[in-house]
């Protein structure tokens, strides 16, 4: 699928150019998945499926696993500025078992945040939030999926004007949806 080979570059690339591991792991990477009402269900199960068909490639899994250091991935789904939850909590993919098991929590997680708006601004501030309470790791990445543009809460550039980047690379993959002129 488009998404899954969209992730898996976005995932090579991030997993080629780690840095050297600073403690217990090269990146640090959190998928932060959009369930808002914009979201079909066939682009909802795009996007969750076709990230669990990109980590389990050959390509993603042999990029993965050839780190000095493992892997960490968090996924959560996000709609409105209220409504984020953890699909899989912080896993250390160590070996191909550890990849198929969450891409199987992908592909088996039920849908909870329809029929809210869009708060990518929320979705971001619960990304970095993620990444302060989780492993330090070498590099920190934000993979923020999503079909549309910003309806509830703070925007990304009214979180970016409190919270600057740092460290952390964020990408946006973007899911089906209509052509919008409004960036946010």
């Amino acid at each position: 699928s488009s998404v899954g080979a969209a992730f898996g570059v976005a995932l090579a690339f991030s997993v080629s150019n780690a840095a050297r591991f600073e403690e217990n792991c090269s990146l640090a990477l959190v998928l932060a998945m959009d369930a808002s009402k914009s979201m079909s269900s066939a682009d909802f199960k795009l996007a969750f499926h076709g990230t669990a068909a990109a980590l389990r490639s050959d390509e993603v899994q042999t990029a993965i696993l050839a780190q000095a250091s493992p892997v960490a991935l968090i996924a959560f789904e996000w709609s409105g500025q209220d409504h984020q939850q953890i699909v899989h909590e912080w896993a250390l993919l160590q070996s191909r078992e550890d990849i198929d098991e969450f891409a199987c929590s992908l592909e088996t997680h039920d849908r909870s945040g329809i029929g809210q708006k869009t708060g990518l601004g929320a979705a971001l501030a619960f990304s970095y939030d993620a990444l302060e309470k989780g492993p330090n790791c070498g590099r920190k990445v934000i993979d923020v999926s999503s079909d549309g543009y910003n309806s509830d809460g703070m925007t990304p550039a009214e979180f970016y004007a409190r919270n600057p980047p740092g460290d952390v690379t964020v990408n946006a993959l973007v899911i089906g949806g209509d052509t919008n002129s409004y960036i946010w």
